[in-house]
This record gives C-alpha cells, structure tokens and sequence, in this order.
C-alpha cells in the first residue's frame, strides 16, 4: 500500500479540532508525505480499517460511546495488520499497557506530541509491523512444514516428554495434536538399551542422527525409525529437543525380502549341487552293496548290508525332498474357506494335542472366509506352523489359539501358544532353510509353510518373546481383492509384549 514517501494515514478522532492539530503536525514532517484522512464514526472507522486501503491508523482513546481500545480489538481480530498508534489527552498507564496487549505498536500523548516525535513513532510502528509481519509470514512457512511434513515432527523437553506434535507424530502415536499433556518418547521405545543410549548421549548435549529405533505405535505394533534430536539451550535439564523420525518399516520389509528371496535363490542352487555330488558316489554304494548281497551268500553280512540298503533309501529319499522343496511351487488355486483349511489342520494334529494335553481356543465365524489358494499346499503350510506351535508348549497347562480377523480386503491368521518363545536374536533367521532350535529339528517346517504362503501372496509376521510364547500371523487377501491386489510377499519379523 505504501508508495515511494507516500503515506496513507487515517486518523480516528470525535474531535475536528484535535484532527486539524494532528493533521497540521503531520504535514510538518519534512522527511514523508502524507494523504490524510479522517473518520469520526466508530462504525464508519472499522469498515474503513476493514477495507486496508491505509498505511497506518492514529486512533483517540475517546470515541463517544466506544473506547479506541474497543476499536483496536476488533481491528485486529478483523485481521489489521497494519500500525495502530493508539493516543489519549492525558497520560495513562493501564491504557497504555492494555492498548499494546490488544495489538497497538506505539501510545502517545496529544499535548507532548511534536513532528519529530510523531515521525520516530510511525518509523518505529512501521518498522516493528514490517519485522511482526516477517515473523508471521516465517512462522506460517515452518507451521505448513511441521504440519504437512509426513515425517514425524516433536518438540520435547530434555526427557524426551513431548511439548507439540505434528499430525504425522499424532497418528503414529495416537496423540491428539492440541492436547495439553503428552507422553514421552521413551514411553513408545521398544528397546531399553536403545532408550538408556538416548539418554546418556542427551546428557552429554549431543545431537543424534539417523539413529535406527524401534518403537511400538499406538496399536503396539512395531515400527522402525531413524531418529534424529538436536538440542537447543545453554544448560543441561533446560533444554528444548526439536526431533524427526523416518519411518523405515517398510523399506525394511522390502530389503528383507529381498534378502530372503536371494537366501532361497542360494539355497536353491546349493541344494542341487549337493544332491548331484551325493547321489552319484550314492548309487556307487548301493550297486555295491547289491552286489555283495547277490553273489556273496553270508549269514555275517547280510544285517550290516541291509543296514547299508535301507539307510541308502532314506539318503535318496531326503535329497527328493530337498530338491522337491527348492523347486517352484505350482497352485491349483481355488476359491476355497480359511475356517475348513484351519479345521482340517486341527484334525490331523488332534493327536498332538491331546497327547500334550494342550487346551485349544478357536475364534472365528461360521461364515466362509474365502480366498483363492491351493487348498492341499495351504494345508500343509498350516499345519507345519501349528505343529511348530504345538512343539514349542513345554508347560502342563499349554493353550493353542487360532483366531481370525478381518479388514475391508484381507484376513489376518493368528496362531497363537504360549511355549518357550523365540529369542530376539533368533528371529529374522526362524523361517531360513535348515535353521532350527530344535534337537531333532530338520529347519525345513516353518521355511517350507513361509514358501507355500509366500506363492500364496501373504504377508507373514512373527511376534514372539521368549516365556510368554509366539504369535504366528499370516496376512491373506479376500478372494474378491485377490485380482486387484498387488503382491504382498512380505516378511516382517518382530518382537512385542504382548500378543
């Protein structure tokens, strides 16, 4: 609004004669020019403040029935941003101190006013308006970061207790963004180690970045992090921490399965080479031992030879199965139920569980839940967990829990015990090829299942902590999404309190 020294003033004033005077100073004022107007009306003032087509408003205290603070209210709650010069006849401190609360930039006194002070007043209104309105202008910039920012966003104090959270950290955290009284961060870091870490380096003032955390979100399920906190003030226990987290879940996911996708490629290649090497002096022994059975009659050697024969068989046969399960599975999909391949599953190991008096809880509904999938491999994949589950309950009173649940596109599969738990260190390796923690365990159960579930499109999780037991759940889409779906062979291992 402002051109070259060209000032548009409106003064706001009952009284003609104090205007005239004011007006007169004004144009005494040698170094600006100024285009000079003056309302009288209370109503007739706001709307001309509300059409911000003026520079800067000099205001009177008295306005007949109003007040210029009454004016200068609803000026700035109108939206003025423009200088406000708020005067008076007399003196006045509580004025004074009410006008600059409501928003004025100077007070000033009608009869100690000169040029000369008039013009350091609209210099420093003009210059303390233009410096509140870059502040503002700053402010609004960071506030449309912080708040769009799909990162998450915190300021904290020094023990991490959150202050303000943009909506990212809001949803992540289940915090409401205008709420009074948050969390702490520690409160969501699922490692104490970690947490003791954070601690000691805040301690020592230094900043973090890109630390990799693990936290737990509002629904307890893990989430991974690169955590970054900077530091600001000049002592220790009071300072403002300003922090950023990335969340890298699924990126972590992805290269997960990237790196089980190239273990299964290398095992795959391993496994047929050792096959070749071992069948070939293989058949040498048992075309020997053939041999020997045919033209060497002894009632000596013929246990040792049918020892020799019958565990040539087993070899052979285990390499088959080898080589069989490194080969690409081939579905017969169809549209098939979730509850008869569970309920099938649960009758073949019904024996187990009776054996281990494992007590058995299922919650599902009667309804169908139908997927497309190869019912038989399905079967097996399940069963291969469920018998890993039943394994895994050492204790007299061992519970076995199957249970569904559904969203708009998918279900999800809990197989739930309460056994010995996996350890945390044992758990991104649980499903590779031939790993296992068991005595007799061959380590091709729960890698076979993650094969089968895989061809399958299913997202798998493994939650387990070690005495409190392990929750298998297997992520399928509805068969009416399955064809506008895309592929989910995912494989998110981790660890949580609670089941």
């Amino acid at each position: 609004m402002q051109s070259d020294n060209l000032i548009r003033v409106l003064i706001v004033d009952d009284d003609e004669d104090d205007f005239l005077i004011l007006k007169e100073t004004l144009q005494d004022i040698p170094t600006n020019s100024f285009e000079i107007d003056w309302s009288r009306d209370y109503n007739e003032s706001l709307q001309k403040i509300k059409s911000g087509i003026y520079d800067i408003y000099l205001v009177d205290y008295r306005l007949g029935q109003h007040t210029g603070l009454t004016l200068l209210k609803e000026a700035i709650s109108a939206g003025c941003e423009e200088p406000i010069i708020m005067l008076t006849g007399r003196g006045n401190k509580e004025i004074d101190v009410q006008a600059m609360q409501l928003g004025a930039t100077d007070y000033l006194i009608k009869a100690e006013l000169n040029s000369e002070k008039l013009e350091r007043c609209i210099r420093y209104s003009f210059e303390r308006t233009n410096n509140t309105k870059s502040l503002k202008e700053s402010e609004k910039k960071y506030r449309y970061l912080f708040e769009g920012a799909k990162d998450v966003v915190f300021i904290a104090d020094d023990q991490l207790k959150f202050i303000e959270v943009n909506p990212a950290a809001g949803e992540l955290f289940g915090l409401k963004t205008n709420s009074g009284s948050y969390k702490s961060l520690y409160d969501f870091i699922a490692d104490e180690n970690t947490a003791a870490s954070i601690r000691r380096q805040l301690e020592q003032r230094n900043h973090l970045q890109d630390l990799e955390v693990r936290i737990y979100n509002k629904n307890g399920e893990n989430r991974y992090c690169q955590l970054s906190l900077f530091i600001e003030g000049p002592e220790p226990h009071k300072n403002l921490v300003y922090g950023i987290m990335h969340d890298v879940t699924n990126l972590k996911i992805a290269t997960n399965s990237k790196i089980q996708i190239e273990k299964f490629a290398a095992n795959e290649r391993l496994i047929r080479i050792i096959a070749h090497e071992i069948r070939n002096p293989l058949t040498n022994i048992h075309l020997s031992a053939e041999h020997l059975k045919l033209h060497y009659s002894n009632l000596e050697l013929e246990p040792y030879l049918g020892i020799i024969e019958r565990n040539g068989v087993r070899i052979n046969e285990l390499i088959s199965e080898l080589l069989n399960f490194s080969k690409p599975i081939e579905l017969v999909a169809e549209r098939i139920s979730l509850q008869e391949i569970l309920e099938q599953c649960l009758a073949d190991n019904s024996d187990r569980l009776q054996l281990k008096g494992i007590e058995l809880f299922t919650d599902y509904s009667t309804e169908p839940f139908e997927i497309i999938g190869d019912k038989q491999k399905l079967i097996i994949a399940i069963s291969n967990i469920v018998i890993n589950a039943i394994e895994a309950i050492e204790n007299a009173s061992g519970k076995l829990s199957l249970k569904i649940e559904q969203s708009s596109d998918h279900f999800l599969l809990h197989i739930i015990d309460n056994g010995k738990g996996i350890p945390e260190e044992y758990l991104s390796k649980i499903t590779e090829p031939f790993f296992t923690l068991k005595k007799k365990g061959t380590g091709i159960g729960l890698s076979a299942a993650l094969t089968i579930l895989k061809s399958h499109k299913a997202q798998v999780e493994i939650h387990s902590k070690v005495g409190v037991g392990t929750n298998f759940i297997v992520c399928f889409e509805k068969a009416c999404a399955t064809s506008q779906t895309k592929t989910k062979d995912e494989i998110l291992v981790s660890q949580k309190d609670t089941f």
